[in-house]
């Protein structure tokens, strides 16, 4: 027996492989989607701090001006903006397929 004809659905791998993974619903308890939704905001956090704070870091250790300070905050900012303007996007994404 092959796999296309075992499957219950009537589905071959072909027509599987042709969904839209857009179409799929998120079946996730409200409290997993809340968690989820708060690690990602964590983690737009961190990319925002970090790269300040190796910036902070190397100034401290170079004895030099704020330059990688600043430097790292900017790239930080320009991290987190991207990663914020992606979480949009995917919550956008989402919420049209209600």
């Amino acid at each position: 027996m092959n796999a296309q004809s075992s499957r219950h659905d009537g589905k071959s791998s072909r027509d599987l492989s042709r969904e839209d993974p857009s179409d799929e619903r998120d079946d996730r308890a409200a409290w997993a989607k809340g968690w989820a939704l708060g690690a990602e905001i964590v983690g737009l956090s961190l990319q925002f701090v970090l790269p300040a704070l190796v910036g902070f870091l190397v100034d401290q250790w170079l004895q030099s001006l704020p330059v990688g300070t600043v430097v790292g905050a900017l790239l930080g900012l320009a991290t987190a903006a991207l990663g914020f303007i992606r979480l949009i996007r995917g919550l956008e994404e989402r919420n049209r397929g209600r």
